[in-house]
């Protein structure tokens, strides 16, 4: 088969990844160490270059796999970032995805070219390599949007939580106290979270039930 070269210049195309994770009311997300330049030693997203033979969804497990030790399967894409600039080795479009995991049972380790591997609040984010900081709204954005929806919360609560519990998670995205006692009322209603037995009153989203 012949190959087809382009004399037009192509862009460099990467995968970044965002993972969140829930543990004592507190909302975090998942940061590398970057170990070489540019902005090395700076906070990042985990993510990477991607491979000739290989999707962008592909190239975002094997870099968050290579840089934290994480597994994922159930990335979704979020964002494509393509301001001029963005990045100072050349011009580079990043396909962003994001993803959850429990905290307890996701221990990460630094990999590859990672220096390290750490959950930062999303209240207290370090200062951010590229535009990072700039995706970080996007990404709360979809947050809202899936709360709305009705799709946000048992990727991040235990599989049997109080109702309390899931209005501050509610409060840690909404920010807003009422807002998010009308959204768990929503949930109940519509049976998205059901009432479990025993005592004290636990919840489970409907279809995890145990």
């Amino acid at each position: 088969m012949d190959k087809f070269c382009y004399d037009f210049p192509r862009p460099a195309l990467t995968a970044d990844i965002i993972v969140f994770s829930y543990d004592k009311d507190v909302l975090f997300v998942l940061l590398i160490e970057r170990n070489h330049m540019p902005f090395q030693g700076q906070w990042a997203f985990p993510g990477g270059f991607l491979e000739m033979e290989e999707t962008a969804e592909e190239c975002a497990c094997r870099e968050l796999g290579e840089e934290t030790g994480l597994a994922l399967g159930n990335l979704e894409q979020l964002v494509t970032v393509s301001k001029l600039g963005r990045d100072p080795r050349g011009r580079t479009v990043t396909v962003v995805f994001y993803g959850f995991v429990n905290y307890e049972s996701a221990p990460v380790r630094a990999g590859d070219d990672a220096g390290k591997a750490a959950w930062f609040p999303v209240s207290k984010l370090p200062p951010l390599a590229f535009d990072h900081s700039e995706i970080v709204p996007v990404a709360l954005k979809r947050l809202n949007e899936l709360l709305r929806l009705g799709q946000l919360g048992h990727e991040l609560l235990p599989q049997q939580f109080g109702l309390p519990e899931l209005e501050q998670l509610f409060l840690n995205i909404l920010k807003d106290r009422k807002e998010a006692k009308k959204y768990i009322n929503e949930y109940v209603g519509s049976e998205i979270i059901v009432r479990t037995m025993g005592k004290p009153a636990l919840y489970s989203f409907k279809n995890i039930i145990f």
